[in-house]
């Protein structure tokens, strides 16, 4: 909607629009007044150029200063024509002061000065003329003193009519100014807003997406929140068999500080079988050797019964009875030789199988040793295991304390996720309103400027 026109000042177009009517109108009026006195010639002569002359004038340059001086000496030449025609009727003088108070229309002064100028010459000349008997009139009889009346009324006129127009002339210039800065206003406006519905649009679009994402990301939270307890309830099971683990952990580990306890026991008992079965082997050594010491005196009782034999044998009769007493030793001598070997064969078969055994008992004691050893080692691994059975129930735990946080905190997101993805479609519809708005705005003011830019280009 254009405001100002840089081509014709909008009171200009509008005052020459107004005096192409006036200037037709008073042609008619003379027209009209021909028949009266019969000056139809006048009509011809001089109303039809002083109407035609300032309309070509006007329409030539609209805005040229020359143009409106043409218009105003046209308006007093027909006020003079129409005098003349009615043969000096005072009624008929009341149209120079109506006429110049018209040109205030143009609200310039100079305007106004030539239209009193050319109306002033007029009435003096005309007056002259009328008294020197000439076929023209300014009033019904000659009469200067009514032409100075005239003059001053006209003077009067055109100095308070000079100075509203100076004053209108000055508000049309601030009027201008101040519609030439609201079209300056009014296009950045404009623009502002066009760029608006441009970013508005780009912002539908955008809270169209964002809704979109929100809704999927909603959904996906929802999800979330569900796979999340699914894997919270899961997780307290873990933890409730990591912390069973970690208690049967805790009991093994006594169960293989119980066994150490008892393999080391076993141990004591080993060597010290160990030691007294190396006594047992050095007194059956011992025994051995008395053995072999009992079976040599039976062996040289047995020969010293032998010898006391043959000596009894010797003395005969005398003997005979020495003779009974060394066979009864020789006898006891062989037997106790007898018992001697068989306690010395089973004292040395009792040896081989201490020995035997003591070889067992070492290797026994060497397995206990090596059973300890093992025990110890998995009483340390069992203590490993309980204490990173213990570590990880812990773990679990916190785990399971961060998965139950999560699980709160996803719950949370879920509901403002719900939350922004209403306030995103709210957006969304917000700025599909907000866009209806300003295309209506641009389509009125696209209706308001058609007939504005058509009046002013009138």
């Amino acid at each position: 909607m254009e405001i100002v026109d840089s081509a014709v000042p909008t009171h200009i177009a509008m005052a020459n629009e107004f005096f192409i009517a006036v200037l037709c109108l008073l042609a008619l009026f003379s027209i009209g007044l021909a028949p009266w006195y019969g000056t139809w010639t006048l009509v011809w002569l001089v109303a039809m150029p002083a109407a035609a002359l300032p309309i070509l004038c006007m329409l030539s340059a609209p805005t040229a200063l020359f143009s409106r001086l043409v218009v105003a000496a046209a308006l007093m030449v027909f006020c003079g024509l129409n005098i003349d025609q009615s043969h000096g009727m005072t009624e008929l003088h009341f149209g120079v002061f109506v006429l110049l108070s018209l040109l205030l229309i143009y609200q310039d002064w100079r305007v106004i000065i030539g239209a009193a100028a050319v109306i002033g010459a007029h009435h003096v000349w005309f007056n002259y003329l009328q008294e020197a008997h000439d076929r023209v009139w300014v009033f019904t009889a000659p009469d200067r003193a009514m032409v100075l009346v005239h003059v001053i009324y006209v003077v009067v006129e055109s100095a308070a009519l000079c100075y509203l127009a100076a004053v209108l002339h000055k508000k049309t210039l601030e009027t201008t100014s101040s519609r030439a800065m609201l079209q300056e206003n009014f296009n950045s406006m404009r623009l502002f807003i066009a760029q608006a519905d441009v970013g508005i649009e780009g912002m539908s679009a955008a809270s169209g997406d964002l809704a979109t994402s929100s809704r999927a990301i909603a959904d996906g939270a929802l999800k979330q929140a569900a796979s999340l307890e699914q894997t919270a309830a899961s997780l307290e099971q873990i933890t409730a068999t990591v912390r069973q683990s970690a208690d049967m952990a805790g009991e093994a580990r006594q169960l293989a500080s119980s066994s150490e306890q008892a393999a080391q026991q076993a141990g004591l008992v080993v060597s010290q079988a160990i030691t007294a079965m190396g006594e047992i082997n050095t007194a059956s050594a011992k025994i051995s050797e008395i053995i072999s010491t009992i079976n040599e005196i039976a062996f040289q009782t047995n020969l010293l019964a032998v010898n006391a034999a043959v000596e009894a044998a010797r003395a005969g009769e005398e003997g005979r009875g020495f003779a009974v007493v060394a066979a009864e030793v020789r006898s006891l001598a062989q037997r106790t030789s007898e018992a001697s070997k068989e306690i010395k064969r089973l004292i040395q078969n009792s040896m081989t199988k201490l020995e035997t055994g003591t070889q067992l008992v070492d290797r026994s004691g060497q397995s206990l040793a090596e059973i300890v050893k093992s025990v110890k080692d998995v009483g340390h691994m069992v203590l490993q295991i309980a204490t990173a059975s213990a570590e990880q129930s812990a773990g679990v735990e916190q785990v399971n304390n961060a998965i139950a946080q999560i699980d709160r905190v996803t719950q949370t997101n879920s509901s403002q996720t719900e939350k922004l993805a209403e306030t995103s479609q709210s957006l969304s519809q917000q700025t599909a309103g907000l866009m209806v708005l300003v295309r209506e705005f641009n389509t009125s003011t696209d209706h308001e400027e058609a007939p504005e830019a058509q009046r002013l280009s009138a």
